[in-house]
């Protein structure tokens, strides 16, 4: 909870720390994140894009495991097997991105569809994911969601770094990385505590009085599939319901997230791509 000793203290020494970061980088004579660039509208646009990308790519696609080896008792093999649509989708996504942008020269449509797809995608998963959903009807949306995110990547990487000077392609490509593990890292807690509060609230009102048990002590003792799948048939029934309803919820939270991520594809701006490399444009200079 927000009340808990030690919550106050991490937030005021956070925004110490980033105050201080701020201030800092304005003076150092090689910054790590040069502030001029943040005065560029195509990299603030690809840097909201990769927080938010991130967040629904790397956070919010970790608990596809966590569903099949708790909620459908798959092994850990094939729980990863399973992922296979999402991972198709970017690769898909990446490649008619990548060779669109080579074609046509144009990048900003792009990720405007594919995160459209995405968009379609989360919102199916956080509608279908149910303890009992077949593994064919998350197909589909797992690989639209995949689809999306590969389409902006690309799109991300290539905008950013045809908008900066050939000196600062190094830092513009890393900060973009940055903001990718940064929306990854503060989502998964976020998604984290989102799913923990859920399968909670999920097993007070699914364990009857007459179970014996609270969900308390419940929580304790499912710390793997197997002893899951020990359970008595009602209690394993509410915890896979329950954990269900879990993940369920963490896509209903990373739907908002990901239509952030179109409207920063909506505020892209579109200018011509350079001819030559970075390299090629240093080496003449």
């Amino acid at each position: 909870g927000w009340s808990t000793p030690g919550i106050a203290p991490l937030l005021v020494s956070a925004a110490i720390v980033l105050t201080a970061f701020s201030l800092w980088e304005r003076r150092a004579s090689e910054p790590l994140l040069p502030p001029h660039l943040l005065r560029n509208p195509i990299l603030r646009s690809t840097y909201g894009m990769g927080i938010t990308l991130g967040a629904v790519m790397f956070g919010a696609s970790q608990f596809f495991p966590l569903f099949f080896q708790d909620a459908r008792f798959v092994s850990p093999t094939k729980a990863g097997l399973f992922t296979l649509p999402m991972m198709a989708g970017v690769m898909t996504g990446s490649t008619m991105g990548g060779r669109l942008i080579s074609r046509t020269g144009r990048y900003k449509r792009i990720p405007i569809v594919g995160l459209s797809c995405a968009i379609v995608g989360v919102a199916s998963l956080a509608w279908l994911i149910k303890a009992d959903v077949t593994y064919l009807k998350l197909v589909v949306p797992m690989f639209l969601m995949g689809l999306g995110g590969g389409a902006s990547f690309t799109t991300q990487s290539i905008a950013a770094q045809n908008a900066v000077e050939p000196r600062d392609l190094g830092v513009a490509t890393s900060t973009l990385s940055f903001c990718r593990t940064l929306g990854a890292s503060v989502a998964l807690a976020m998604y984290g505590s989102v799913f923990n509060a859920r399968v909670r609230a999920e097993l007070n009102h699914r364990i009857t009085s007459s179970s014996g048990t609270t969900a308390t002590q419940l929580i304790k003792q499912i710390r793997e599939p197997a002893k899951i799948k020990a359970l008595a048939p009602p209690l394993r029934s509410a915890v896979r319901q329950a954990i269900a309803g879990g993940v369920s919820r963490v896509y209903l939270v990373a739907l908002p997230v990901v239509f952030v991520a179109w409207l920063c594809a909506l505020s892209l701006r579109e200018i011509p791509l350079e001819p030559s490399s970075a390299l090629a444009m240093a080496a003449a200079e």
